[in-house]
């Protein structure tokens, strides 16, 4: 599938966070990024069909996280745990967006200074 050059193609980093999770989604074409984090699993299933993401990236690993990507009906890519808490990242990043800009860092050409939280 090609993505629709008409609506927000968001890719979007998934990561636990205490009892709940966070989320965190970027549009590279217009800098938009977004943090959440639902304290369940429903209100997590709800923000995914809101945002659509394309893509979302999990903690590899982690079959319960990756199991809830793939009900969104969206592209599951398995990321190394450690790329959440990338050493190099901005220490006030959290988890999810060091993923997010490590993954982009490695598949986007263009400068990412735009995407911050």
């Amino acid at each position: 599938d090609c993505l629709d050059p008409h609506r927000p193609n968001y890719l979007a980093a998934l990561d636990r966070d205490g009892d709940g999770y966070a989320l965190a989604l970027a549009e590279l074409s217009t800098g938009e990024t977004v943090l959440l984090r639902p304290a369940d699993a429903e209100r997590l299933r709800d923000e995914l069909a809101r945002f659509t993401p394309a893509e979302i990236l999990v903690p590899e690993g982690d079959e319960d996280l990756e199991r809830l990507g793939r009900e969104s009906r969206a592209v599951v890519s398995r990321v190394d745990p450690a790329r959440f808490r990338e050493p190099g990242a901005r220490a006030a990043d959290p988890p999810p967006f060091r993923a997010l800009l490590w993954y982009l860092g490695q598949t986007h050409r263009a400068s990412l200074e735009h995407l911050r939280p």
